[in-house]
């Protein structure tokens, strides 16, 4: 996941908060279509953050994590599963416009960027993220 946001004191701490919320949200939907209960959730493994201030006002970074298949309310699937792949990037566009939603709303705009992918190959280079700094909106 890459992301970039404008450089606030609480941006980093917001920004993990809320993809931690937004794999909640997106989850328990997909529990509920499985028909199974709430159950152990505990599915987000950081194995890395790394954030850099590219300017006085902006902030970028990458974080890789790793869900267990089961968060998508089935049983684990083989990597080679085109029906876990098709899954997978369905569910990595869900919690990346779940994401947008509650970051947005958390740092009060709408001015971020955002990319979730679930081969940390497919991700783009720091300069794949881009927002204007300077946009109000």
């Amino acid at each position: 996941m890459a992301w970039a946001t404008p450089a606030v004191p609480t941006a980093l701490r917001l920004t993990v908060r809320t993809l931690r919320d937004a794999l909640d949200a997106v989850s328990a939907r997909y529990r509920n279509d499985a028909g199974e209960g709430e159950g152990d959730h505990h599915h987000l493994n950081i194995e890395y953050l790394v954030g850099r201030e590219v300017s006085d006002d902006w902030l970028r970074g990458r974080i890789k994590a790793s869900v267990d298949r089961r968060t998508l309310g089935g049983p684990g699937r083989g990597p080679h599963d085109p029906v876990a792949a098709a899954e997978l990037g369905r569910f990595c566009s869900l919690v990346e416009r779940q994401w947008r939603s509650l970051l947005g709303l958390a740092l009060d705009t709408a001015n971020i960027g955002l990319e979730v992918v679930w081969r940390e190959s497919w991700l783009g280079r720091w300069s794949s993220v881009h927002v204007d700094p300077h946009d109000e909106h």
